[in-house]
């Protein structure tokens, strides 16, 4: 059932994967994420002395640090994260799988043979921003349960921090080869495909 839905989530995605649409998303996708870079994110660092909120830490985060920062944030600042940060960040993740997943099944269609298996990969994007949902759901659990914070959801909370990181980093990893495979392969593909569709 899982491979069928990927299937179809692959067939959309080569459906609608237009330049035109893949960098528009792109694009509302970094404003969306410039935004709490730039606005939302530093707020909440300033009003908590400097700590870091656990979306930027990739590395991990433990019950005593999820305490210390979200009793230095106060009522406002916690408030804040809750109505203000969450929110925008329940748009971006969805913007993050549909923009990335469109512009790797762009650079792939143009850079790779169809039959590489790498093609597969273009899904990839989607459960970093799963992932990032379930993180997003772990800290408004926590907001809502401090100061009796549960060790479990914090613990569920880092794995998923832990897992969007790891996918996110894939992702680049594979835009990058995707970049460098276009510049040697472009031409070749093309032809390729002329060749497949003339057939």
């Amino acid at each position: 059932m899982a491979i069928i839905k990927f299937n179809r989530i692959r067939a959309w995605l080569d459906r609608n994967s237009n330049p035109k649409l893949a960098f528009t998303l792109f694009a509302v996708t970094q404003v969306v994420y410039f935004f709490m870079l730039l606005v939302t994110i530093p707020h909440l660092t300033e009003i908590a002395a400097g700590l870091k909120i656990p979306d930027m830490m990739p590395s991990g985060f433990d019950l005593n640090y999820i305490m210390e920062l979200f009793t230095a944030l106060g009522q406002d600042g916690r408030d804040y994260y809750q109505f203000v940060q969450l929110p925008i960040d329940f748009v971006y993740p969805g913007l993050f799988m549909v923009s990335y997943s469109l512009l790797l099944t762009l650079l792939f269609k143009h850079a790779l043979y169809p039959n590489n298996l790498i093609n597969k990969l273009n899904i990839l994007p989607i459960f970093a921003g799963l992932f990032d949902y379930f993180e997003n759901i772990s800290f408004t659990i926590m907001l809502n349960q401090y100061p009796g914070i549960s060790q479990s959801v914090v613990s569920a909370g880092e794995i998923f921090a832990l897992l969007k990181s790891a996918f996110t980093t894939i992702f680049f990893v594979l835009l990058i080869y995707g970049v460098v495979m276009l510049l040697f392969n472009r031409n070749k593909v093309i032809e390729y495909n002329k060749s497949i569709s003339n057939k």
